[in-house]
């Protein structure tokens, strides 16, 4: 068994889809931080600077695209790789790679969530040495 610990932080104003994923993610032993609104999550991020991020788009007060501006203006977060989801795509045409191009993030997931799809992209983005 490894003893290398990812740590993953998830902003998303759904509760629900915060401990479902916190558990899924503690399942695999990754490390989840939850933040329930933007300005904590980009708190958290600054303060624990994770491994990688979950960032939901639909956010009261502080969205995700406006915590994704702020992660990447600062020399200490910007490299730090993020996965932002939404379910606003619901009926939309565009393909998941086609959301990452226009966030301008590596990875992009629409809700509702298939958990097994965002754990394969998320351990494409977090790093090989992430943990240590």
């Amino acid at each position: 068994m490894s003893t290398l610990v990812r740590t993953v932080c998830v902003v998303d104003d759904e509760r629900e889809v915060c401990d479902l994923l916190r558990l899924l993610m503690e399942s695999r032993d990754v490390r989840c931080l939850v933040a329930y609104d933007g300005r904590s999550g980009l708190e958290m991020i600054r303060k624990h600077r994770p491994d990688a991020v979950v960032l939901d788009v639909m956010m009261p007060e502080m969205n995700g695209h406006d915590v994704l501006v702020e992660l990447r203006k600062d020399p200490e977060t910007r490299s730090i790789p993020v996965l932002m989801m939404t379910g606003l795509t619901e009926d939309d045409r565009r393909s998941d790679k086609d959301w990452e191009e226009l966030l301008g993030v590596r990875a992009f997931i629409s809700k509702p969530l298939h958990l097994d799809d965002l754990m394969e992209r998320l351990d494409r983005l977090l790093p090989e040495d992430a943990g240590q």
